[in-house]
């Protein structure tokens, strides 16, 4: 007697999440939206070329600072286009 008492409950707490698993709504929609993208933001500012042996620390540490200046521009390029891309899904 007491087990059928503790089964009623259960049951109907059972069939209450069982409802929410139904959905009124329909499969969902793709929708095909084109997105323009500037060319400029497809490539990068291109490194510096390699020192040659005979380079003095001089010439060494100007190529570290033009290597410093193109991972800037990609990074750049790279925030833009995160921005074009978050910017266009909010609007859906």
């Amino acid at each position: 007697m007491r087990g059928t008492k503790a089964m009623v409950p259960l049951l109907l707490s059972c069939g209450m999440f069982l409802t929410g698993c139904q959905s009124q709504r329909g499969l969902p929609q793709l929708i095909d939206r084109h997105q323009d993208v500037p060319l400029y933001l497809f490539s990068c500012q291109d490194g510096p070329a390699r020192p040659v042996p005979e380079a003095t620390q001089r010439d060494a540490a100007l190529v570290i600072i033009d290597y410093q200046e193109a991972l800037g521009d990609c990074k750049a390029r790279l925030d833009a286009l995160r921005m074009l891309f978050a910017s266009g899904s909010e609007r859906e």
